[in-house]
């Protein structure tokens, strides 16, 4: 028999699409701390973020009345039209990723504004609001994650181990460090600190964090420019090899065009 699925399960099966693995969370999380123009971010795991992801940062927060309106499928405040999209500079647009999230794991969000005298706590559990509450905060907003497709299990038994989800969440933390160089980044997985930049370190400083001096000492400084394209970065030199390709990073910055 054919029949519409329901509101709530065709949410579930469209988080799936957005919200792959604990890693997919810490990416959206954080580039949305970016867009909220945090400078510092601080992200913390516990087993394999299957349990538990927080990614706290001192951003722009959170409007009151918007809290709940932010983990709505499509509502977001990097777009306000069609036309918007051909001067896009944020990370994020679609308004999916916080929503699909909320549908398929157990929320509470912390935020504050610079407008707000308290900050607000709110607890989502199946993508409906459970709980608020006002509190003491710095401005900025705090996201926790708990157990990740507690209610879709069937998205669960596709993740691999936790060791694997962690291993996965460590090289993407590795690459938002480095991309965002000059944006102090701190992570936190199961009690231990992993690594931490500082605000306004330069690439150099941050790869010596990442990295350590053996490496970051044996490493060549590029620039090469065309008609329709700049690369710079940096190179091992002919001391340090690696037998695969686990230290090699690329970003796209920019997009020449006539």
């Amino acid at each position: 028999m054919i029949q519409i699925l329901s509101n709530d399960t065709i949410q579930k099966i469209a988080a799936g699409e957005v919200i792959e693995k604990p890693s997919s969370i810490v990416k959206e999380l954080v580039e949305n701390s970016i867009d909220a123009e945090a400078t510092n971010i601080v992200v913390e795991i516990k087993n394999g973020g299957l349990d538990f992801i927080e990614v706290l940062d001192n951003g722009k927060g959170i409007v009151k009345d918007e809290i709940e309106i932010a983990f709505k499928r499509h509502a977001t405040s990097k777009l306000n039209s069609f036309n918007d999209l051909y001067n896009l500079q944020s990370l994020g647009f679609r308004g999916e990723a916080l929503a699909s999230i909320v549908s398929v794991s157990k929320v509470t969000v912390s935020t504050k504004t610079s407008e707000d005298k308290l900050g607000n706590k709110v607890y989502f559990e199946d993508g409906k609001k459970i709980e608020e509450k006002p509190i003491a905060k710095n401005v900025g907003t705090s996201i926790i994650v708990e157990d990740l497709f507690y209610n879709v299990p069937v998205r669960k038994r596709f993740l691999k181990s936790k060791t694997t989800e962690a291993n996965n969440i460590t090289n993407l933390m590795y690459k938002l460090a480095i991309g965002n160089y000059g944006i102090g980044i701190t992570y936190i997985k199961d009690d231990k600190l992993i690594f931490e930049t500082k605000e306004k370190e330069d690439l150099n400083s941050v790869l010596t964090e990442l990295f350590g001096m053996s490496i970051v000492n044996n490493l060549l400084e590029f620039n090469l420019k065309g008609r329709d394209y700049s690369i710079n970065g940096y190179i091992s030199n002919n001391k340090y090899y690696r037998a695969n390709r686990a230290l090699q990073y690329i970003y796209k910055w920019k997009i020449y065009r006539k």
